[in-house]
């Protein structure tokens, strides 16, 4: 759910990439320019998830906590992303 708008956003395909470039992103954030082009990508493997950041000029933050970029980090029902100054919470519906 992105925070700003409370828009609900269905990760739908094993890598789900975000970023602000409508053409090669799955969720593009054109209106923030903090947001890379191709910023993060959201992966599903075996029922679980990940969140990558694309080296990415503002980074990615998992609870508040920045990640180290091309590195997967899990992440859980309830966790907050940051993609650049640009918050979602992460949900799992059953």
């Amino acid at each position: 759910i992105r925070c700003k708008n409370r828009e609900k956003i269905r990760i739908d395909k094993p890598m789900f990439r975000i970023g602000k470039e409508g053409m090669s992103c799955d969720y593009s954030v054109a209106d923030n320019n903090a947001v890379s082009r191709t910023h993060a990508d959201i992966l599903t493997k075996d029922g679980r998830f990940y969140v990558v950041d694309l080296g990415s000029t503002n980074r990615t933050y998992v609870d508040g906590r920045n990640i180290t970029p091309k590195q997967e980090i899990e992440i859980f029902a309830g966790t907050r992303l940051r993609f650049a100054n640009e918050e979602f919470d992460f949900f799992i519906e059953e």
